[in-house]
């Protein structure tokens, strides 16, 4: 609650944001084999709208630019984690859920997706947005010339 309240309310210009579905169900455990299909599939039997959410497994894996990193537990091959654009030197939430139990959440690390983590622990989050469409952007969305709205 505190992304969609006191997170949102500290925006100046919400006049850009729209509400989106965030796929919130769980795609299984941190050691399945399953596909980004399936996981996918998983995480559409539940769907939460709001302004503001986290990243889920599935976006995860597809940031990987390594075609064989498809599977929660293939997110520990180095190929997997040294490919992936997401992947920070910290620890974040990922909005989805382990099957393992009610207090369990995936997180990612820099080295992997992992799940089996306690849902109270602290972690740094990755706010995610859905934005208008239409909106015009200008620099290269690098970090020393991040993108900025011109309308």
């Amino acid at each position: 609650t505190y992304l969609n309240n006191t997170y949102y309310n500290s925006i100046n210009d919400k006049g850009k944001m729209i509400s989106g579905n965030f796929y919130v169900g769980s795609p299984g455990n941190y050691n399945d084999t399953d596909t980004i299909e399936n996981n996918l599939k998983q995480e559409k039997e539940f769907i939460w709208n709001g302004f503001i959410g986290l990243t889920n497994v599935t976006e995860w894996l597809q940031a990987c630019t390594n075609s064989a990193c498809t599977t929660t537990y293939s997110s520990y091959q180095k190929q997997c984690y040294t490919n992936n654009w997401l992947v920070n030197s910290f620890s974040e939430w990922t909005i989805s859920p382990e099957s393992n139990g009610t207090y369990y959440m995936f997180k990612t690390t820099n080295y992997s997706l992992w799940g089996g983590e306690y849902s109270y622990k602290s972690q740094d989050v990755r706010p995610i947005i859905f934005l208008k469409s239409g909106l015009k952007f200008k620099n290269k969305g690098t970090k020393e010339n991040p993108y900025t709205f011109i309308s």
